[in-house]
């Protein structure tokens, strides 16, 4: 139960810090140089002083905290509470939860749309993405995607790409309308996403895949026979 600090100059490890229970998702805010932990069973987050180390403040949350999303506009983090299918909006400035938005049925994953100010959070055990307008708040959307998304990417064409974890396919959110766009076909169930933005492509990778999608035109240009369950995007070398 703690979090392990790397220092990226040497890739030696000066810190190992306390948090709550199972820790799950991180996230750095870099207006206040914090890094948000997230505390499953908990039922809290933890806020970390990215200059000294130490824990910063603990605000509580829902029961099952797991996913986090940077609101870069408004300067707000928002939490998914699987449990209480809730998401947390917590003020970045001084770490005070401001409210709590209802979404659907266990949300897993959030995005952040940097266009239209709006978050997306995908809810695994409803099937459906949950729309929420940053600037108040309020819920102005929900839409029916494939069987159990898990993971959203948001895209510089102001597109949200939705994995369905339960099935072989990646949902297209236009984010515009707020309607489904198409529903592109993998060859597995995908686990991750990640946007190039250089090149405007999304790759969806799987156990055994990796799908690379052209992601102006919506269509899947090669299958790779690499899998894996985890992708980031190298922006300083393009990989």
């Amino acid at each position: 139960d703690s979090v392990i600090v790397i220092d990226g100059r040497t890739n030696d490890v000066i810190a190992g810090v306390g948090v709550g229970s199972h820790p799950s998702d991180l996230l750095y805010e870099p207006s206040t140089k914090e890094v948000y932990c997230t505390n499953p069973y908990g039922g809290s987050l933890t806020v970390l002083d990215g200059a000294t180390n130490q824990v910063a403040a603990t605000p509580k949350v829902g029961s099952l905290a797991y996913a986090l999303c940077l609101d870069t506009q408004d300067d707000r983090v928002y939490c998914t509470d699987v449990g209480d299918s809730l998401v947390s909006v917590v003020d970045g400035a001084t770490g005070r939860v401001l409210t709590n938005v209802l979404a659907g049925a266990s949300p897993t994953a959030l995005c952040y749309d940097t266009r239209s100010d709006r978050v997306y959070c995908a809810n695994v055990s409803s099937n459906d993405v949950t729309v929420i307008d940053a600037r108040d708040d309020s819920v102005i959307a929900v839409i029916d995607v494939g069987e159990q998304p898990s993971v959203l990417c948001y895209s510089t064409q102001d597109k949200v790409y939705c994995a369905n974890g339960g099935g072989n396919d990646v949902t297209v959110i236009d984010c515009a309308t707020n309607q489904v766009k198409t529903t592109l076909p993998v060859s597995e169930p995908p686990e991750d996403l990640c946007y190039n933005p250089q090149d405007g492509k999304m790759y969806s990778c799987s156990q055994d895949h990796i799908v690379i999608i052209d992601g102006v035109a919506d269509t899947v240009l090669a299958i790779t026979y690499a899998g894996g369950s985890v992708l980031c995007y190298n922006a300083v070398n393009d990989r």
